[in-house]
């Protein structure tokens, strides 16, 4: 891959896929607020089969700057209470508090997350900020 060469949205699935979270990490910031990729993530991914690409698909919404209405949010909270995928329901967890959601159910699931690895650094980092 061409350093500095935006990928598309079907590449950062197919990484997400492959389980290729350091491709996803380093080509996201460039896609997390155009608004296919939120619509695909919210209408489609968010849905999806796969837990990696639901993880993506949240992953997409905690990164973004989109403003979720009422309905967006309940289907972060769904993921939050149901997903199988224990990063999917971090990552919804995220999403939710980077908006202001510190309802107890956030609350544990951010307390949670700081005893595994590979998501520690994240949830420390939503804990450490001051309240908007």
């Amino acid at each position: 891959m061409v350093e500095n060469q935006q990928v598309s949205l079907a590449e950062l699935r197919q990484f997400a896929a492959e389980g290729k979270w350091e491709l996803v990490d380093q080509n996201l910031p460039a896609l997390c607020n155009d608004s296919q990729t939120i619509e695909w993530s919210l209408h489609e991914g968010i849905n999806a089969p796969d837990g990696n690409i639901r993880d993506l698909s949240v992953t997409i919404l905690e990164f973004s700057d989109y403003v979720l209405n009422p309905e967006d949010k309940e289907k972060l909270i769904d993921r939050l209470q149901n997903d199988e995928n224990l990063y999917v329901r971090y990552r919804a967890a995220f999403a939710l508090y980077k908006r202001g959601n510190r309802s107890p159910e956030v609350m544990s699931k951010m307390k949670e997350a700081l005893f595994d690895d590979d998501v520690k650094a994240i949830v420390e980092g939503y804990l450490l900020q001051k309240d908007g």
